[in-house]
């Protein structure tokens, strides 16, 4: 079985007609389908989950990040693995693909991303971290979109 860690990386923006709204961290890789991605992936034997987060989010994106609470521990239905969802914050560094693994990587909202450009799983994940935004307690469930509580 596999553990796959992902990582919500939230950045605020202010828009005069709305307020602050949320726009997630994603990255575009360079392998497979191409579509984008929250920052992550598998866990490396006898990682620790937070490690796990920091490292790839650091190796997809270019920034360091501090991981703020885990959001949710879901089993994958074709894949029988699990993914693990944490917050994280950024605390050092701008945003860049690293060339190699990752092609592009920006912050976007959820609106602004096309079904097609996104992984199906990838979808259901930012759309969990939107939807328990201020929730603390983790979730643990199956993968599914639209997500359900």
């Amino acid at each position: 079985m596999s553990v796959g860690v992902f990582v919500a990386v939230r950045k605020h923006k202010y828009d005069e007609d709305f307020g602050y709204d949320n726009h997630f961290l994603l990255v575009k890789h360079n392998y497979g389908e191409r579509k984008w991605s929250l920052p992550g992936g598998k866990l490396e034997q006898g990682e620790l989950v937070p490690n796990g987060g920091r490292r790839e989010t650091f190796e997809e994106a270019s920034v360091v990040i501090k991981i703020k609470r885990l959001k949710g521990i879901f089993s994958l239905r074709k894949s029988f693995g699990l993914a693990i969802l944490l917050e994280g914050q950024i605390l050092n560094g701008k945003p860049k693909p690293d060339g190699k693994e990752t092609s592009d990587c920006g912050f976007f909202k959820i609106a602004e991303i096309k079904p097609e450009e996104i992984y199906p799983a990838q979808l259901s994940l930012l759309m969990w971290a939107e939807k328990t935004r201020d929730r603390i307690t983790p979730v643990y469930g199956w993968l599914s979109v639209p997500p359900t509580p």
